[in-house]
């Protein structure tokens, strides 16, 4: 269930940032490079489907090669993302969140696909701009979605 990897992914993500450098290894050292990397494509790979998003620009939101997506897809993968790849998973994930906190189930899919009027958009979709400005992009992205449901 997307909600359960989701919180697990949270979770992992949040102890490794929330340490300095020196205590996100002893952190790490719980949870394997490629055990957290594992449970944030399975959460990644859930919201790429439920975006409907096209292959290239699945692994091109993450930082990753169409190829490599191809074997997260197809849960064939057993490598570990860097710290820019799991930052991109968790910047999309809580997006992913906000966006079912704030609108319906199919709203909330449908909106990173639909062109946006928001001044944060100028009439674009969110998914292109997140694609051509990359983790910046993303965090922006997710901030304002949490702003809107904020009521900022």
């Amino acid at each position: 269930d997307i909600y359960r990897h989701m919180a697990r992914l949270s979770i992992m993500t949040n102890q490794f940032l929330a340490r300095a450098p020196a205590e996100a290894n002893t952190a790490l050292a719980r949870h394997s490079d490629e055990r957290v990397s594992q449970v944030a494509v399975r959460a990644y790979a859930r919201i790429a489907a439920a975006w409907k998003l096209p292959n290239a620009a699945a692994a091109k939101l993450i930082g990753v090669s169409e190829r490599t997506w191809g074997r997260i897809k197809a849960d064939n993968w057993n490598g570990a993302l860097d710290q820019d790849q799991l930052m991109r998973v968790s910047a999309v994930t809580g997006l992913y969140k906000a966006l079912h906190l704030y609108f319906s189930d199919k709203l909330a899919d449908r909106w990173v696909c639909m062109a946006n009027k928001g001044d944060s958009f100028g009439g674009h979709k969110p998914i292109d701009l997140m694609l051509s400005g990359g983790l910046p992009a993303i965090m922006g992205t997710r901030d304002y979605v949490d702003a809107i449901r904020g009521g900022v």
